[in-house]
């Protein structure tokens, strides 16, 4: 949606991911509620990152 809304350019999508990525702590993807919940941390998360990068 960041680089769609012409937020961030597309090079910037893989600097987002590769930053969002870094900071998963490895939790184990046991249960459909914990795929839920690392999911929305790092949509959470990837919002930041491209908030810092426009800012």
């Amino acid at each position: 949606a960041a680089f769609l809304g012409g937020r961030i350019p597309w090079t910037g999508i893989a600097q987002v991911l590769k930053t969002a990525m870094d900071h998963h702590d490895g939790t184990e993807m046991d249960s459909a509620e914990a795929v839920v919940d690392v999911d929305r941390q790092a949509r959470a998360r990837a919002e930041r990152i491209i908030e810092r990068m426009t800012a």
